[in-house]
C-alpha cells in the first residue's frame, strides 16, 4: 500500500469521498449532521498551504482513502494549553469496501510522521463516540 500527498488532480474524487463521510456521520448522528457535498475550496486550501496536507491511498488507480491534517495553534479560549504547535487530523475517510485492511492506521501514521517533521508532539482529533471503528482505530 502506498500513500502519497494529494494534488488539485485529486480533488474531485476527494470530495466524492467527503460525500462518503457525511452519509456516515449522518447515519450515525443524524440530530447533528446532514448529507452534505464536500467543498472544494477548503480541499484546495488543504493541498496547497505548507501548513496543511491530504494524505491518500489508491486501489487499482481510485482514492479508496484519505486523511487531512492541519497544523494548528491553541485558540485564545484554550487559555489552559501551553502555546505551541499541534497537529489536527480534520478528516479521515476510507470507502466502505476498504475498511478492516490497515489502510486507515497507514494515514494515520503518514499523518503523525507529517507532525513528528514538523517537531510537533500533539495531534488532536474529533471522533464520534457511536464511531466504533474509527474511535478502536485511534486507540
Amino acid at each position: 500500500m502506498e500513500i502519497r500527498k494529494a494534488g488539485l488532480e485529486d480533488l474531485k474524487e476527494i470530495c466524492s469521498m467527503g460525500y462518503q463521510l457525511s452519509l456516515d456521520m449522518s447515519a450515525l448522528e443524524p440530530k447533528y449532521f446532514a448529507v452534505a457535498e464536500q467543498r472544494e475550496e477548503p480541499m484546495r486550501q488543504a493541498v496547497l498551504e505548507e501548513t496543511k496536507d491530504i494524505f491518500l491511498t489508491e486501489a487499482e488507480g481510485k482514492i479508496v482513502g484519505f486523511a487531512c491534517v492541519w497544523q494548528c495553534e491553541p485558540k485564545a479560549e484554550e487559555n489552559y494549553l501551553v502555546p505551541g504547535k499541534f497537529a489536527y487530523l480534520s478528516d479521515l475517510v476510507l470507502l466502505p469496501e476498504s475498511r478492516g485492511m490497515g489502510i486507515g492506521g497507514a494515514l494515520l501514521e503518514a499523518c503523525k510522521n507529517w507532525a513528528k517533521e514538523r517537531g510537533i508532539s500533539r495531534m488532536k482529533l474529533d471522533s464520534l463516540c457511536k464511531n466504533e471503528a474509527a474511535n478502536h482505530l485511534y486507540e
